[in-house]
């Protein structure tokens, strides 16, 4: 027989209507991955339909692509075709990047 493992931290995912960090809301999944996890949200607090991408990858010894993309965007912050980062940070046990939407 199958033994549950508990939901807690370090095995679950993100979910549709989860608040991040207070400020976000997450309106529905655009990617999921093998380590990443990308989603449509808006702003908590806003009247705002801006919504953004916040892209998530589960905090693993060995792994840091969201750092990474965090470093190459931010080169390229002044040039064209690329998203805007708005802000960084942690959530559980995932670390996540928030930036601009792109596309319809």
């Amino acid at each position: 027989m199958i033994e549950k493992q508990p939901l807690n931290e370090k095995n679950r995912s993100i979910s549709v209507g989860e608040q991040i960090d207070k400020k976000y809301i997450t309106e529905s999944v655009i990617a999921i991955g093998e380590n990443i996890q990308i989603f449509a949200a808006k702003r908590q607090k806003s009247s705002a339909q801006h919504l953004f991408a916040l892209k998530f990858e589960k905090i693993e010894n060995g792994r840091a692509t969201l750092i990474r993309e965090d470093i190459v965007i931010k080169t390229l912050k002044d040039t064209k075709h690329f998203a805007k980062i708005i802000e960084c940070g942690k959530h559980l046990s995932f670390n996540f990047v928030v930036t601009e939407l792109l596309g319809p």
